[in-house]
């Protein structure tokens, strides 16, 4: 499993799930596979990667709209937030999760909840970045090449947009 340190998912066994947010963003849930162009267009996507970004973590309803609408925010924020949310909650269940469950809403806030073992691209180069530097630490060239490999593929495939750019950084930059 990568991306551990995220907090809860989602309970009952779900198989996992693979989500890639270089490239094109991408769901893989056992035999389903649906990508962006299934997701409730630009706004949509940017709150998806956003709550993958920061799956397992309750995000504030301000976060979430400084993430999607920027500094930009229209009068009726509320009710386009609350839409968006409604349209990924179908969008995961399009990909076989439960989007009800997965989409945690309460006290002013939402959290996406993965099934456990799920899988994300950009947790995944996190992770083989931290390697990389144990390996060179260690002088273990073959587990420092794997890893900066690993971790250099996915960085270079990286095209969110800049409102959650900032957690780009965390993959490109060393602690």
């Amino acid at each position: 499993m990568v991306g551990g340190g995220h907090g809860d998912s989602v309970g009952g066994g779900a198989p996992p799930a693979r989500i890639y947010l270089t490239g094109r963003v991408l769901v893989e849930h056992e035999d389903v596979v649906r990508d962006e162009a299934s997701l409730p267009g630009r706004l949509g996507r940017l709150l998806f990667c956003f709550l993958v970004l920061n799956h397992g973590q309750p995000l504030a309803r301000h976060e979430l709209v400084k993430a999607g609408w920027g500094e930009s925010v229209p009068d009726v924020v509320d009710a386009s937030l609350n839409a968006l949310m409604s349209k990924l909650r179908r969008f995961l269940d399009g990909v076989g999760l439960n989007g009800a469950v997965a989409i945690e809403s309460s006290f002013g806030s939402y959290r996406l909840l993965l099934p456990a073992g799920s899988w994300v691209d950009i947790d995944q180069a996190e992770l083989s970045f931290h390697e990389a530097e144990a390996a060179a630490r260690n002088a273990d060239m073959p587990s420092l090449y794997a890893g900066a490999l690993v971790a250099g593929a996915v960085a270079g495939q990286l095209r969110v947009e800049p409102a959650v750019g900032q957690h780009q950084r965390r993959v490109a930059q060393p602690a």
